[in-house]
Protein backbone atom coordinates (compact mmCIF):
# COMPACT_ATOMS: atom_id res chain seq x y z
CA UNK A 1 0.00 0.00 0.00
CA UNK A 2 0.96 3.77 -0.67
CA UNK A 3 -1.16 6.44 1.00
CA UNK A 4 -0.03 10.01 0.29
CA UNK A 5 -1.70 13.22 1.22
CA UNK A 6 -1.67 16.31 -0.97
CA UNK A 7 -1.18 18.36 2.08
CA UNK A 8 1.92 16.45 3.36
CA UNK A 9 3.60 16.25 -0.44
CA UNK A 10 6.31 18.96 -0.93
CA UNK A 11 6.42 21.52 -3.89
CA UNK A 12 8.91 20.83 -6.60
CA UNK A 13 9.52 22.37 -9.85
CA UNK A 14 8.74 20.15 -13.58
CA UNK A 15 11.08 17.95 -15.39
CA UNK A 16 10.78 21.11 -17.87
CA UNK A 17 13.42 23.10 -16.15
CA UNK A 18 12.93 26.21 -18.31
CA UNK A 19 9.57 27.08 -17.35
CA UNK A 20 9.94 28.38 -13.48
CA UNK A 21 6.56 29.35 -13.04
CA UNK A 22 5.28 25.93 -13.16
CA UNK A 23 5.31 23.90 -9.64
CA UNK A 24 4.12 20.08 -9.20
CA UNK A 25 3.15 17.49 -6.57
CA UNK A 26 4.09 14.37 -7.01
CA UNK A 27 1.87 11.18 -5.53
CA UNK A 28 3.76 8.68 -7.29
CA UNK A 29 6.98 7.99 -8.96
CA UNK A 30 8.81 5.88 -11.45
CA UNK A 31 9.15 2.44 -10.20
CA UNK A 32 6.75 2.44 -7.41
CA UNK A 33 3.84 0.44 -9.82
CA UNK A 34 4.62 -1.21 -12.89
CA UNK A 35 4.09 0.78 -16.18
CA UNK A 36 3.66 4.18 -13.92
CA UNK A 37 6.04 7.10 -14.39
CA UNK A 38 4.60 9.70 -12.89
CA UNK A 39 1.31 10.53 -10.37
CA UNK A 40 1.26 14.63 -9.99
CA UNK A 41 -0.24 17.93 -9.97
CA UNK A 42 0.97 20.37 -11.86
CA UNK A 43 0.26 24.37 -10.84
CA UNK A 44 0.35 26.60 -13.74
CA UNK A 45 0.77 30.15 -13.38
CA UNK A 46 -0.38 32.61 -16.19
CA UNK A 47 1.05 32.99 -18.97
CA UNK A 48 3.12 29.78 -18.38
CA UNK A 49 4.41 27.58 -21.10
CA UNK A 50 5.71 23.64 -21.20
CA UNK A 51 7.34 23.87 -24.96
CA UNK A 52 6.25 20.98 -28.04
CA UNK A 53 8.06 18.16 -26.99
CA UNK A 54 7.16 14.48 -27.66
CA UNK A 55 7.37 11.54 -25.70
CA UNK A 56 8.88 8.18 -28.02
CA UNK A 57 8.23 5.53 -24.46
CA UNK A 58 5.38 6.96 -23.06
CA UNK A 59 1.65 8.34 -23.08
CA UNK A 60 0.12 11.29 -20.39
CA UNK A 61 -2.99 11.74 -19.12
CA UNK A 62 -4.38 15.05 -18.17
CA UNK A 63 -7.27 16.53 -15.91
CA UNK A 64 -7.77 19.76 -15.56
CA UNK A 65 -9.07 20.59 -11.56
CA UNK A 66 -9.48 24.00 -12.00
CA UNK A 67 -8.52 26.76 -14.42
CA UNK A 68 -8.05 26.62 -18.13
CA UNK A 69 -5.17 25.75 -20.38
CA UNK A 70 -4.24 25.39 -24.02
CA UNK A 71 -3.05 22.23 -25.27
CA UNK A 72 -1.61 22.16 -28.56
CA UNK A 73 -1.41 18.21 -30.35
CA UNK A 74 0.46 17.31 -33.21
CA UNK A 75 -0.63 21.06 -34.42
CA UNK A 76 -4.03 20.80 -33.75
CA UNK A 77 -5.46 23.83 -30.41
CA UNK A 78 -7.36 22.33 -27.61
CA UNK A 79 -8.86 24.28 -24.90
CA UNK A 80 -9.45 22.79 -21.93
CA UNK A 81 -11.21 23.61 -19.09
CA UNK A 82 -12.05 22.39 -15.36
CA UNK A 83 -13.45 18.52 -15.87
CA UNK A 84 -11.72 17.79 -19.06
CA UNK A 85 -9.01 15.22 -19.40
CA UNK A 86 -6.84 14.70 -22.26
CA UNK A 87 -4.52 11.59 -23.05
CA UNK A 88 -1.79 12.32 -25.14
CA UNK A 89 -0.74 9.31 -26.88
CA UNK A 90 3.21 8.62 -27.19
CA UNK A 91 5.24 10.29 -30.21
CA UNK A 92 2.71 12.61 -29.88
CA UNK A 93 4.31 16.37 -29.92
CA UNK A 94 2.54 18.77 -28.02
CA UNK A 95 2.71 21.55 -25.77
CA UNK A 96 0.71 23.23 -22.82
CA UNK A 97 0.09 27.26 -21.82
CA UNK A 98 -1.70 28.85 -19.73
CA UNK A 99 -3.59 31.48 -21.95
CA UNK A 100 -5.95 32.74 -19.08
CA UNK A 101 -5.56 35.60 -15.86
CA UNK A 102 -5.68 32.82 -13.72
CA UNK A 103 -4.29 29.88 -12.46
CA UNK A 104 -4.69 26.35 -13.41
CA UNK A 105 -4.41 22.98 -11.58
CA UNK A 106 -3.71 19.54 -13.59
CA UNK A 107 -3.68 16.07 -12.15
CA UNK A 108 -1.74 14.22 -14.49
CA UNK A 109 -0.39 10.77 -15.07
CA UNK A 110 2.24 9.00 -17.07
CA UNK A 111 2.67 5.18 -18.61
CA UNK A 112 4.53 3.17 -20.44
Amino acid sequence: MILSSLSKIPVQKTSHEEVEKIQKKVFLRNGDIPHLTQFAQGYFQPGCLVPNHLHKDMSEVFFIEDGEIEVTVDGKIIVLQKGDCLTVQQGENHSLKNTSSKPTTITYFSVV
